[in-house]
């Protein structure tokens, strides 16, 4: 749930573009012609009040529990369709493997006046990369 909320929160590829391959109405009153071309915004789903709620722009972990989560075609942090990201499967196992191993052996926490600066390039990124505070957990 960890994983999945920061993805929402800060998705690597943040706008989608798309091509219709045939005459197609999105949500029931968006007409596009066949050959139109148009970009899902991510973060702007990612964000949006009326479908996370009024903490849209919060971490937490447990909104990741919805059950119809697999359904959302507005959470879609490894893209989606015959263009879905080839390395989803890779990410999730190793995203979570390291996040695990990292909260195993520390406690991480982000300073009170960092503020990460968004850049777009191929990927969401921070321009002047992330600090983390991390500090030794006692082992018996």
């Amino acid at each position: 749930m960890t994983f999945q909320e920061a993805l929402r929160l800060h998705p690597t590829a943040p706008i989608f573009p798309r091509e219709a391959s045939e005459d197609v109405v999105l949500g029931g009153k968006y007409r596009l012609t066949a050959g139109s071309r148009i970009l899902f915004n991510q973060q702007a789903l990612a964000w949006n009040t009326e479908l996370w709620g009024p903490d849209a722009k919060k971490f937490k972990p447990e909104r990741m529990q919805r059950p119809d989560l697999a359904d959302l075609d507005n959470y879609f942090p490894f893209g989606f369709g015959q263009r879905i990201c080839i390395g989803k499967r890779l990410a999730y196992v190793e995203g979570v493997f390291l996040l695990a191993h990292f909260i195993q052996d520390f406690h991480l926490a982000v300073p009170s006046d960092f503020a990460p600066r968004y850049e777009v390039r191929v990927t969401l990124r921070s321009a002047d990369g992330i600090t983390l505070l991390l500090t030794p957990r006692a082992h018996d």
